[in-house]
């Protein structure tokens, strides 16, 4: 019993020095490679603060750059304040294009009603002197729907606002 007792005595104090060179051992490489992390670090921060001190070299060379641009007057601004000047009016009407079906569907008149769009168009003068709003410029009957799809229905542009810009 005396021998088995030293066996089992001899492996438990294998394993506990072995368990102690392990953990020595362990603690050795984790304190060497957080050396190795700190100085990857040191230097990847160095870099980033050179290179953002380069970028704000850069970016202040701009600003004092487009500053002198836009204190100088030059040509085109001269230009670009002439025209101006003089006050070229523009006429704009304002319309509302949309589709109308002869049916008894609500859903063709409701989808008539969304799909209806409305845009601005700068016209000359003497078309924008010679219509009012609610002038209708065009109601036309689609004869190729009608043909292919067996749709009635008519196109209907309507004026529905003015402006002088």
């Amino acid at each position: 019993m005396n021998k088995e007792n030293n066996y089992w005595k001899g492996i438990l104090v294998g394993f506990a020095v072995s368990t102690i060179v392990w953990c020595a051992l362990w603690a050795f490489v984790i304190g060497k490679i957080d050396n190795v992390h700190k100085q990857e670090l040191d230097y990847i921060i160095q870099k980033h603060q050179t290179s953002t001190q380069h970028q704000v070299q850069n970016c202040s060379s701009l600003i004092n750059t487009k500053q002198t641009e836009i204190a100088l007057p030059n040509e085109t601004s001269k230009k670009l304040n002439n025209y101006t000047s003089q006050k070229n009016a523009r006429y704009i009407l304002r319309i509302k294009l949309k589709q109308s079906h002869l049916s008894l569907d609500i859903r063709e008149h409701l989808k008539d009603a969304m799909n209806a769009i409305e845009f601005e168009i700068p016209v000359d003068k003497d078309f924008y002197n010679s219509v009012s709003v609610g002038t209708k410029i065009t109601d036309e009957f689609r004869v190729g729907s009608f043909v292919l799809n067996g749709s009635i229905g008519k196109w209907n542009m309507i004026i529905i606002g003015k402006d002088v810009r």
